[in-house]
């Protein structure tokens, strides 16, 4: 046992001492239940989709959204090992949500691991009393909370924040999309909060947010009329044929971009633009979720200090990749 942990701690360590790059990806690895009493289970074709997945993409961390309990946790990490990843660390964490939950898989254990799963708001009901519309707020949880996740390699530290915002299901007390900006809100308080502690956090903020890019939550989050530092930055990937929808509804054979990596002004030099992409492999897309997984790389060093023309030179070379992709 003293070995294995040994060994363990070793290759951590020696993952570290290698990494110039770090790759991070979102899923939402659509109902990756296995529980008895869930509503519906995962299928044998739809994990094997999903961990080959993985497997081609090879992520260093992985953060998953609608996940089961740690019982589902543990068979996807089982599944994961027999496709032949290999991956040390998994944690699931619960909400409010019954069913859906927050993970992370990772090859790096995170050198802290906050739960968010205690954040509140206040909103008005959209029943009406004698006639007339509700004038009274109710508190109303987080859904599905926030995962941060805390890294350390060799002294470079960057923060890691999962979250899956209110879908866009109706709700039979409140206003669906007034729930998922109420919880974007509180998202962006969050990260501020951070940021007041340490103005110079490399935080990147990712997952399904279940609105559009012009969507009053999405407004919210990058806050784009506050200073440049305060600011959260879309970085927009996208996929091989410069397409940049996340996500297919069968219901209405819609395609929209609704799962995210926002970064803060810190960080950006550290983002590799190159590798930072919507990852598509066809037919095992199709079978594994209804979303597609959207990867950052980054470069564990500190750069020099940003300006606005650092920031636009950053983006216009994205733009300009953008634009290279299309002609080809």
């Amino acid at each position: 046992m003293k070995f294995l942990v040994a060994f363990c701690v070793l290759c951590i360590i020696s993952f570290a001492n290698c990494a110039d790059k770090i790759t991070i990806m979102s899923y939402n690895c659509y109902n990756y239940f296995v529980e008895k009493d869930a509503d519906r289970l995962k299928s044998e074709s739809s994990k094997l989709a999903l961990c080959n997945i993985i497997k081609k993409a090879n992520p260093d961390i992985l953060l998953i959204s609608e996940i089961g309990t740690k019982e589902s946790l543990d068979d996807f990490m089982k599944y994961l090992k027999s496709v032949g990843c290999k991956y040390s660390f998994g944690k699931v964490m619960k909400g409010y949500d019954r069913r859906r939950h927050l993970g992370i898989i990772s090859k790096i254990e995170p050198e802290a691991i906050i739960e968010k799963n205690n954040t509140y708001y206040n909103i008005k009901p959209k029943i009406k009393f004698k006639g007339k519309a509700a004038t009274w707020l109710e508190t109303k949880a987080v859904s599905r909370g926030f995962l941060h996740c805390i890294f350390n390699i060799n002294g470079y530290k960057f923060h890691t924040i999962l979250a899956h915002l209110k879908s866009k299901l109706i709700h039979k007390r409140y206003n669906q999309a007034e729930m998922r900006r109420y919880e974007a809100r509180q998202l962006k308080y969050y990260v501020n909060d951070l940021l007041k502690l340490n103005k110079n956090a490399n935080i990147l903020i990712m997952g399904d947010m279940n609105d559009i890019p012009d969507s009053a939550p999405m407004k919210t989050l990058r806050s784009s009329s506050k200073k440049m530092e305060d600011r959260l930055y879309d970085l927009r990937p996208f996929d091989e044929s410069s397409k940049a929808w996340t996500h297919w509804w069968n219901y209405d054979d819609s395609y929209a971009r609704i799962d995210y990596i926002l970064a803060t002004y810190q960080i950006l030099p550290e983002i590799n633009f190159l590798d930072t992409k919507i990852i598509d492999y066809g037919l095992l897309n199709q079978k594994a979720s209804d979303h597609r997984p959207i990867l950052v790389t980054i470069s564990p060093k500190e750069e020099s200090n940003l300006n606005e023309n650092k920031i636009k030179t950053i983006f216009d070379s994205n733009a300009i990749r953008l634009q290279t992709n299309q002609k080809e």
